[in-house]
């Protein structure tokens, strides 16, 4: 408990902006993978609201019945919080019943991967790609690379079928 107490104490304390930009852990939780704490044109800070866009340019699929409408979340607001590397949630428009869960890498790679309910049955997806500053689009933060849907519609633990696309968002207020 006394050990929780102290490891939460700077954490609040840092990522409220208050962090020594030297501390690449303390950058690392509070969303900057490659610890650089204010971002210079490195890997983004991941943490916050981004637009997206599913299946724009690149959109296969296989399922009959089950169509790119029934995942139109994936189009639209997230919310991605949590703890970097390996404690991000992705939250689709705020919703916690739409949450994957994800990963990122020093690099600038970044997974979120999940199951969720729908009527036509449990969805499996999973989204990956590139974070990085567009210098092209006045230095805005991107996330770029495609997403995989499976549709297990007899909830046998096997993919009936599935659709897959290109991926692109836009971190808000950058």
């Amino acid at each position: 408990m006394i050990r929780t107490l102290l490891f939460s104490l700077p954490v609040l304390i840092g990522c409220n902006g208050n962090n020594d930009e030297t501390d690449t852990d303390l950058a690392a939780i509070c969303g900057d993978i490659d610890g650089t704490g204010t971002d210079t044109g490195d890997i983004p800070n991941v943490l916050g609201y981004w637009s997206s866009n599913f299946g724009q340019t690149i959109f296969d699929e296989n399922c009959n019945g089950f169509e790119k409408s029934d995942v139109s979340f994936l189009t639209g607001p997230i919310e991605i919080n949590g703890y970097v590397p390996d404690g991000l949630r992705l939250d689709f428009d705020s919703d916690k019943d739409r949450r994957l869960r994800g990963i990122a890498s020093s690099t600038g790679g970044m997974v979120f991967a999940g199951q969720l309910e729908q009527a036509q049955g449990m969805v499996h997806i999973s989204i990956g790609g590139l974070v990085y500053e567009d210098s092209n689009m006045g230095g805005r933060d991107v996330w770029a690379g495609g997403v995989f849907v499976g549709l297990d519609a007899d909830q046998d633990g096997q993919i009936d079928c599935d659709m897959r696309g290109d991926w692109t968002a836009f971190k808000s207020g950058s």
